[in-house]
């Protein structure tokens, strides 16, 4: 009798962790699901600034630009607990400069020019005790704090990002600006260009549920 019920009690054990298994391989799936969802509905879209923008120059002179910036998620994989996101920031702008040469003054004009800023990230969520993330309104530092500046669509230039912080550097950053690479290396907080606060809250809830069932397998 006493081995009999030892036998059942090791299969009811058996059991309870299979199908406790079951339900954390679901609930990752369905956390994955969540996650991809948003991402390929960012993918479609992206975030835009018109702005001009002045400044003097090095020479005291007048420099103004126009321009269009925009930002999107351009592309993302996830493998398991593993993700990975491509960042695009293209400026297409134009301007003028002007030059004093003796008594007279002269405007140069620059024509279309354009420069694009690529920006990649990768995670493993698992490496992560916690993640902490949130929705933040900010300016995108390709419009500099020492330059007089206005956008059509929000006159201080403000976009939606989500901030995503890390207690260690276990993030890798690469940034790619204009084909070069000018950065890479592990770091503990990026921002994601969105394009609404909504999408940026919805993200931080999917990330936060992926990462939580990462550390349930």
């Amino acid at each position: 009798m006493g081995k009999s019920l030892s036998a059942t009690y090791r299969s009811t054990l058996l059991a309870l962790f299979l199908l406790a298994s079951e339900n954390t391989l679901s609930s990752q799936s369905g956390n994955q699901q969540d996650l991809k969802g948003i991402l390929v509905s960012e993918q479609q879209r992206y975030s835009l600034l018109t702005y001009s923008q002045h400044y003097r120059d090095h020479d005291n002179q007048p420099v103004e630009y126009s321009g269009t910036l925009y930002l999107r998620i351009e592309s993302f994989s996830l493998d398991d607990c593993n993700l990975k996101m491509n960042v695009v920031v293209q400026d297409n702008y134009s301007g003028s400069e002007k030059q004093q040469r003796h008594l007279h003054q002269t405007t140069l004009q620059t024509g279309k020019q354009s420069f694009t800023d690529r920006y990649t990230y990768q995670f493993n969520l698992k490496d992560f005790d916690s993640l902490q993330s949130e929705p933040i309104s900010a300016r995108p530092f390709q419009l500099h704090n020492d330059t007089g500046f206005v956008c059509q669509e929000d006159k201080a230039c403000r976009l939606q990002w989500l901030r995503i912080r890390v207690a260690k550097p276990k993030i890798r950053e690469i940034r790619v600006w204009n084909g070069f690479v000018a950065f890479d290396k592990q770091i503990s907080e990026i921002t994601i260009p969105l394009t609404s606060s909504e999408t940026a809250a919805q993200l931080a809830k999917a990330l936060e549920n992926i990462t939580t069932s990462c550390h349930l397998r």
